[in-house]
């Protein structure tokens, strides 16, 4: 063999040589950590059932709802089995963490569970004496498939619902259905930084459509290394358990009269973001319901753009002398046959048209001696008088209109004292007739007992003298 031939088998096996082994790409696991806590879930559903209950209320005792008792159902099947496997001093680890999840504090969960056990013994005594029929428990299909006979064959996928807990070392056990070491303080750390991104582009947020958000969501997917819907979901679950805090506090103010301290390390950010937007806007104007009774000798006009009152009593000429003005047919109308208002004019609600017929009206009594009082409205909406060369309108039957009033605080409580003084009588008359009905009855009763009464001692007396 050559020397040349030599030196490019050498160079040959040096390239193959630095040639980089391709690594095995590691496997993708899928983990929701809750926005509030950062313990990580295998599944969603049970990821935003825990998310609803996260947070720990400021004052001791929790209202335990039909949903948070599922919740706490569902970790106890999940758990049970390592449950009764640990000693009396290790449960209360297990407890601890099963209030984490239910939003509740360790005690709390114990004591409701022990209780939940109770019931169940019970009703399941009960049923199987014959005391009782069916399932007049809620719980107690739920509660049986973890006490009951059908705990045996629990499914393993059950497990793989529950939060994902490493072991003392961090390795990860086949089997148990844990997927990944939890890692609160990143999972705390991409949170915080998703809040202060969407405190900066909030407003650019509000303005995109839902079509245009998934580009939104992808652009801070890569700023925070993680899939868009993933940021999309996670925002979401921060919005709701705002909301769920915000409700809260003002639950818990209105019954012991003070603001609770909030514990939610986000509040005051995702308060600063949404905080306003959630707030009830106070209309300064409110329209009210009841109809504008027509003014004696004063009937308005229907027009469009044109209000008239007809003259006193007295007068040269009357209302109906008025010759209608010929309909323009270049004028649009609309399906009810109402002319629709011309490009240049300004569209009137029915409520402001309504206001200045009755300031019209006004005029017209304030003046009893004039003529006749006919007004237009003007291209800006202002009322104007009619001169004698414009064209006047033809009258109509008085029609109904909405008055708009001023919504100060003084006439909405009197609306809503005037509302609740109705409804008191209304209760009152209802009360009082179902008295009077229960008061019937009873005396039906009392004679029919008489009756009775009579016809047992006829026979007494029948037997006794025969």
């Amino acid at each position: 063999m050559s020397k040349n031939a030599e030196v490019e088998e050498v160079e040959a096996e040096e390239e193959i040589e630095a040639e980089p082994e391709e690594e095995d790409e590691p496997e993708t696991t899928n983990a929701y950590p809750c926005p509030t806590c950062g313990m990580l879930f295998s599944e969603l559903t049970m990821c935003e059932k825990h998310a609803q209950f996260c947070l720990v209320p400021d004052d001791p005792g929790v209202e335990w709802s039909d949903e948070r008792i599922l919740l706490l159902i569902d970790c106890m099947q999940a758990r049970y089995q390592r449950y009764i496997q640990l000693l009396p001093r290790e449960r209360k680890k297990h407890w601890k963490m099963t209030g984490q999840i239910v939003g509740a504090t360790g005690e709390e969960a114990r004591m409701r569970w022990n209780h939940l056990t109770a019931s169940y013994n019970r009703v399941r005594m009960a049923i199987s004496q014959g005391r009782m029929r069916g399932n007049p428990w809620r719980f107690f299909n739920k509660m049986d498939k973890v006490l009951g006979d059908a705990a045996v064959n629990r499914p393993e996928f059950v497990l793989s619902s529950m939060p994902l807990e490493p072991d003392e070392d961090g390795s990860v056990q086949t089997g148990t259905g844990m997927l990944l070491p939890a890692d609160a303080e990143g999972e705390m750390a991409s949170t915080s930084r998703l809040i202060d991104i969407m405190e900066e582009r909030y407003e650019e947020y509000s303005k995109l459509s839902p079509k245009n958000r998934k580009s939104f969501w992808r652009e801070i997917g890569d700023v925070l290394k993680m899939p868009g819907e993933e940021v999309r979901v996670r925002w979401n679950m921060l919005v709701g358990s705002f909301k769920r805090t915000r409700q809260n506090r003002d639950n818990l103010a209105r019954r012991y009269g003070r603001e609770p301290k909030i514990k939610w390390r986000y509040y005051e950010q995702m308060e600063r973001i949404l905080g306003d937007r959630l707030n009830p806007t106070i209309p300064l104007m409110v329209i009210s319901s009841r109809t504008l009774p027509p003014l004696s000798g004063f009937p308005l006009s229907t027009g469009a753009n044109m209000l008239t009152a007809s003259k006193p009593a007295g007068g040269k000429r009357k209302l109906k002398d008025i010759a209608p003005a010929p309909p323009k047919p270049s004028a649009p109308t609309s399906a009810a046959g109402t002319p629709k208002a011309a490009a240049g004019t300004p569209k009137l609600s029915k409520a402001a048209k309504a206001a200045a017929a009755t300031v019209a009206a006004a005029a017209a009594v304030a003046s009893p001696g004039s003529q006749t009082s006919v007004f237009k409205l003007g291209p800006n909406g202002v009322l104007q008088p009619l001169s004698q060369d414009d064209v006047p309108v033809a009258s109509a039957p008085p029609v109904e209109a909405t008055v708009l009033q001023a919504g100060t605080p003084q006439q909405q409580q009197a609306d809503i004292e005037a509302f609740a003084t109705k409804r008191k009588a209304l209760f009152v008359e209802d009360y009082l007739r179902a008295k009077a009905r229960r008061e019937e009855q009873r005396l039906q009763l009392e004679e029919r007992r008489i009756r009775a009464l009579e016809r047992l001692v006829d026979v007494m007396e029948g037997r006794v003298h025969p």
